[in-house]
This record gives C-alpha cells, sequence and structure tokens, in this order.
C-alpha cells in the first residue's frame, strides 16, 4: 500500500512542475522511486552502494520487481528508458552517466535540485523549488524543441517572401505546394 501512495505522490509533484502528462505513468513514478532508493543494495556498478547513487535499466527493472512486486519483462528496458528517463532527462530531473553510445553501464541518478525536492519538508521551500523546476524544466524543454526542430527540419525558400521549414515525411509543406503549382501548369 505504500508504494501506491508514493508513486501517487510522484505523480502529483510532476504535475506540479509541469512535466507533461502523457509521460506521468507508474512506470516514470516507479523509476523515480528507484533512483531515490538509498538501501544499499549488492550486484550494482562498481563503487555504488544504492541505487541513488547510480541505476542501471537492469537495477531500475529489479527494483520494480523486487521492492514493488510488479511484473515487469527484462525486455521492457527500452519502454522505460524512452517513455520515462528521456523525458526525465529532457526535463532536466535525471543525469544520464554514459562513457560510450550503448555503454551497458549507463547509469542513472536524480538530479540534485529534483531529489531536493522530495526530501524538504518545509512547504514554503518545497514550493520555492516546485517554481524553480517549472522555470528550469521550461527553458530545457524548450531549448530541447528548438534542437529538434532544428535537426528534423530544413528551410527552403521559395522566394524573397516564402520559407518554408520541411520536416521528415511524406505529407509537407513543399510537396503540397509543389503539386499545387504544378496543377495550375497543366
Amino acid at each position: 500500500m505504500r508504494g501506491i501512495m508514493i508513486i501517487q505522490e510522484i505523480k502529483t509533484v510532476l504535475e506540479k512542475i509541469n512535466f507533461p502528462q502523457r509521460f506521468i505513468s507508474e512506470q516514470t513514478a516507479v523509476c523515480i522511486m528507484a533512483l531515490s532508493d538509498k538501501i544499499e543494495r549488492k550486484g550494482l556498478l562498481p563503487a555504488h552502494k544504492s541505487l541513488c547513487e547510480g541505476a542501471r535499466i537492469h537495477d531500475i527493472l529489479n527494483f520494480a520487481r523486487n521492492e514493488l512486486g510488479k511484473q515487469v519483462a527484462e525486455n521492457t528496458r527500452e519502454a522505460y528508458r524512452k517513455t520515462s528517463l528521456a523525458p526525465l532527462l529532457n526535463h532536466g530531473l535525471v543525469v544520464r552517466h554514459q562513457l560510450s553510445t550503448n555503454d551497458p553501464n549507463t547509469y542513472y541518478r536524480l538530479h540534485p535540485d529534483f531529489e531536493c525536492l522530495f526530501s524538504e519538508k518545509h512547504p514554503e521551500k518545497q514550493q520555492k523549488l516546485i517554481i524553480e523546476l517549472k522555470i528550469k524544466s521550461t527553458k530545457l524543454r524548450e531549448r530541447h524543441t528548438r534542437k529538434v526542430f532544428q535537426h528534423n527540419t530544413v528551410c527552403v525558400q521559395i522566394n524573397s517572401e516564402d520559407t518554408f521549414s520541411l520536416s521528415p515525411g511524406a505529407h509537407n509543406t513543399l510537396k503540397r505546394l509543389s503539386l499545387k503549382y504544378l496543377a495550375t501548369l497543366f
């Protein structure tokens, strides 16, 4: 019962800091619970005594299984990575430590500011942390969106007045305009 209450508390905190609703899930809350766990464990990365010092995806799945009794298959690693940890990273709530791409020893930790939010018991200080995290999260989200937008788009200038940003895919603005223009020629 305590695990369910903590999961709901985490989801409430995520809502307060304007974390995107589509990523506020039990799975995301489980990741945060695991990354805040201070119990000493065996089988972690060398020099790590607890999950809060750094946890791999595998460690988070084991936490969900062993501590929360969740039926979590090992092949859900990618779902945890993409739908929970990546959004937490993009909003500056989690930090990833990685030696190289696809390194099996890649591990995650809660950002210290986010971690403080859960340990702070004074309501005014907690509210101040929430406001700071909202601002930080918004700035990071805007920067990430701009970066993704710039990376996935191509700007095409047709004439001095018409510039279009094209995204990957078959149904973009240039295609519609070129078909419309071709139709006027024939």
